[in-house]
């Protein structure tokens, strides 16, 4: 689809209006629309789009059910609906024969992950954020991977594990430039410049 490509290299606005013509011309957008109005902070409009996707009983709605569910259960998990998030995850990874892909599986491990860091389990988040990470990439889901790279170099970053941030911002900005996405790679830099600037405090402090 043609919002997800826009999507994808950082053109937002031609993304949202691609996935706009697409539902005027009776397509589903979901669940390329709704993860980039997660991504925009919209996290609210992107659950309700969802859950408007599942009304539906056309063959695309139901041949798609298990990857919007997933979606689904990852947006619930931002916007703090957390028996909904458990919910759907316990339906889709308790059915392995009937949603065997690796996408939802990695859905529903950066799902798991959120909820995780929603009660302070780092360690917990940081497993299931690298186990969908490798999800994506058996399945060589390289705007998905670029993505979590960047929110694992974060959150390395948070809890002082420099090396490690380093690593995952590296490997992110490699894959941006494969992408040709300006906006990945703006996030790459800005987060770089953000390791950059923390080194030397790391520095003070333990010499302090």
């Amino acid at each position: 689809m043609l919002g997800d490509i826009q999507a994808a290299i950082g053109n937002d606005d031609a993304a949202l209006e691609a996935y706009d013509r697409a539902y005027t011309l009776g397509w589903c957008p979901e669940p390329g629309r709704a993860m980039l109005l997660l991504a925009r902070g919209e996290a609210e409009a992107a659950y309700a789009s969802l859950e408007r996707s599942l009304i539906g009983k056309t063959w695309w709605t139901l041949q798609r059910r298990g990857i919007l569910l997933a979606h689904l259960a990852l947006v619930a998990a931002h916007t703090h609906r957390t028996a909904r998030a458990k919910a759907l995850i316990c339906e889709l990874s308790g059915s392995p024969d009937r949603w065997p892909m690796p996408s939802i599986r990695a859905l529903t491990n950066e799902a798991q992950a959120f909820l995780a860091l929603s009660r302070q389990d780092h360690e917990t988040a940081m497993r299931h954020l690298h186990l969908a990470r490798q999800l994506w990439s058996s399945i060589e889901g390289r705007v998905q991977i670029v993505r979590l790279r960047l929110q694992i170099s974060s959150l390395q970053l948070e809890h002082g594990d420099v090396r490690g941030a380093m690593a995952e911002v590296h490997a992110a900005q490699l894959l941006a430039r494969d992408l040709g996405s300006p906006k990945r790679l703006a996030e790459c830099l800005a987060l770089q410049r953000d390791i950059d600037a923390w080194q030397p405090t790391a520095r003070r402090q333990m010499c302090g």
